[in-house]
């Protein structure tokens, strides 16, 4: 019988029909959360949950971090497919921001080695910010302002159209952001890709 936190959320036939004896064994080496490990060296499959607020998108989002290393990340890209099946009725929109940052990081680390991974790194991006007003918000009532992050999905996407040359849509992109409350040198990078549009159409008249 499957426990742990995998038995917790109702992942058992997924873990088991989803990986090899030998994956298993090996995703379990690797995932050691901090405080666990000593009481626990497998938290996965044994031992009881006492975490009441944890669901699958949670889980499987963040155990999808440990396998970030390139020769890890087609595990990673399983673990987030079915993330991304579960997140379909996750309540709670922290946990599916952070979904999206993990594929988002997990698929554009490979965007120069698999020819797909740009734009499904794109979609995370573009699903992250869809979000975002909410997320934002609910940051705000649960943390102060100095502890609003970064907003990566904001910052990727206005970087891959500056380089598609769509100059407008990164600024936009970046107004936007800054407009929200995410922490982040917004102005800056506005200025630059500003500066980078005023050369663009300075090239196109001549």
């Amino acid at each position: 019988m499957i426990r742990g936190e995998i038995g917790a959320v109702g992942l058992a036939d997924w873990w088991l029909s989803e990986f090899t004896a030998d994956e298993r064994e090996y995703i379990e080496s690797v995932y050691q959360p901090i405080g666990v490990g000593a009481s626990n060296p497998r938290p996965l499959t044994q031992g009881t949950v006492e975490f009441t607020g944890l669901t699958a998108t949670f889980l499987l989002t963040c155990l999808a971090t440990w396998f970030t290393q390139p020769g890890d990340r087609p595990l990673a890209r399983r673990i987030l497919a079915k993330a991304e099946q579960e997140s379909t009725t996750e309540p709670d929109v922290l946990t599916l921001h952070s979904f999206w940052e993990v594929k988002r990081r997990v698929y554009y680390a490979d965007w120069e080695t698999d020819p797909g991974a740009l734009q499904i790194a794109i979609h995370a991006c573009e699903q992250q910010i869809a979000i975002a007003p909410v997320a934002i918000q609910k940051m705000k009532l649960l943390y102060s302002t100095s502890a609003i992050p970064k907003h990566s999905g904001y910052q990727q996407l206005a970087m891959i159209r500056a380089q598609q040359k769509n100059y407008s849509e990164a600024i936009r992109l970046c107004q936007i952001a800054r407009d929200q409350g995410w922490k982040g040198d917004w102005d800056k990078q506005i200025a630059r890709y500003q500066k980078q549009q005023g050369r663009r159409n300075d090239e196109v008249k001549s």
